[in-house]
């Protein structure tokens, strides 16, 4: 008896562990979502090949293969990559639309589905004839709106609008990344050297380099539309120089 109250236990963890999303309701056409509309800054590029997303830091190095197990003959149309909206740990998160290749119209054509970057499952859509989703903050509280487009034969569509609420802890701020990660290359150098940074979006900062005597070198402006600077050093005399910006701090060395 024991043993089955603990199995009906950790099915009902194992069950629930993943259900980030509850379906609050579900409307009839296309309902437009009035909120603030959520695009959640993950310091991140995702880049997508065939049926696997690769993610790279903000110095270009790989970070993480994610291995994404789709039906065989569909493709990925649409990504949006998050990382508390559906869950409040910090694994990253991708809602993904997938289309049949090739498909003639068909109620099953396109597969909708959210995982994490181990490849689990949060959250699976099911099939309809084209998905497409966005993430707003609605009355302090975070939702997912996903518009259906369902095949009702002989080419006629109506859609469906369904909304969850999601169990993230995204409060709008940009999650903290460790400078440590920011690191020059190549390192050292002879005469180019990157330098990379991070700023808050719409912000500008000086970065400003020094020699190992502490003489200044050169100033650089910079700008939160870009994430490195590309410093030539060809004049500098071969040593160890410093740099500094908003108060982070970094050296190279020059060959």
């Amino acid at each position: 008896m024991k043993k089955f109250v603990l199995f009906l236990f950790l099915y009902a963890v194992t069950s629930t562990s993943f259900a980030q999303l509850t379906l609050l309701h579900t409307f009839d056409g296309n309902v437009q979502a009035q909120g603030e509309y959520i695009t959640e800054p993950i310091n991140r590029y995702i880049y997508r090949n065939n049926n696997t997303i690769q993610i790279y830091k903000p110095d270009f190095s790989l970070e993480k293969t994610v291995a994404v197990s789709l039906p065989a003959g569909y493709d990925f149309t649409l990504i949006i990559t998050t990382q508390h909206f559906f869950n409040s740990d910090n694994k990253f998160e991708f809602f993904i639309s997938a289309h049949q290749t090739g498909a003639a119209a068909s109620d099953h054509s396109s597969y909708a589905v959210i995982i994490n970057d181990e490849g689990t499952v949060i959250h699976d859509f099911g099939y309809s004839y084209s998905f497409s989703g966005n993430c707003y903050r609605i009355a302090g509280q975070l939702r997912f709106v996903l518009l259906k487009n369902i095949y009702t034969g002989t080419y006629t569509y109506n859609y469906s609008t369904e909304i969850y609420s999601c169990a993230g802890s995204y409060s709008g701020v940009a999650p903290i990344e460790s400078h440590n990660q920011l690191l020059p290359y190549p390192n050292p150098t002879t005469s180019i050297i990157n330098l990379p940074y991070e700023l808050t979006q719409g912000t500008t900062a000086e970065m400003r380099i020094f020699n190992i005597n502490g003489q200044l070198m050169e100033v650089k402006q910079l700008g939160s539309h870009f994430n490195n600077i590309m410093l030539n050093v060809d004049n500098y005399v071969p040593g160890i120089y410093f740099y500094e910006y908003n108060g982070n701090k970094g050296k190279f060395i020059v060959q």
